[in-house]
């Protein structure tokens, strides 16, 4: 007989998820232009979510996750542009959650 223990060790204040590979699929010879980041969230209080985005011309990357000026230290505002990946093919966004709340764990 097998099983299997599954231990919680904890809160976790934060989380990531990074999106499925977003094909602009230009036709003929235009070239992809990405329009705004936008998104719906509910945020309980002590909780944050911040958005970075990442392009490629090649569907297995490299993806850099990057704010508005184009670092890793920013994040996008809701309806921030995402004109700085145009050109590029592919791309990915990837949400970083937050907590200081232990009954509110980000996943």
């Amino acid at each position: 007989m097998g099983f299997k223990a599954f231990l919680d060790t904890g809160f976790a204040s934060s989380g990531t998820f990074v999106s499925s590979v977003k094909d602009s699929n230009p036709s003929g010879t235009s070239t992809a232009n990405w329009g705004t980041l936008s998104w719906n969230a509910s945020t309980p209080a002590n909780t944050a979510i911040q958005f970075q985005a990442a392009a490629s011309n090649s569907v297995s990357g490299p993806f850099n996750f990057v704010g508005p000026d184009g670092t890793a230290a920013t994040f996008f505002s809701n309806g921030g542009s995402l004109s700085q990946f145009n050109g590029n093919r592919y791309l990915k966004y990837r949400a970083s959650l937050s907590s200081t709340d232990s009954t509110l764990r980000p996943h």
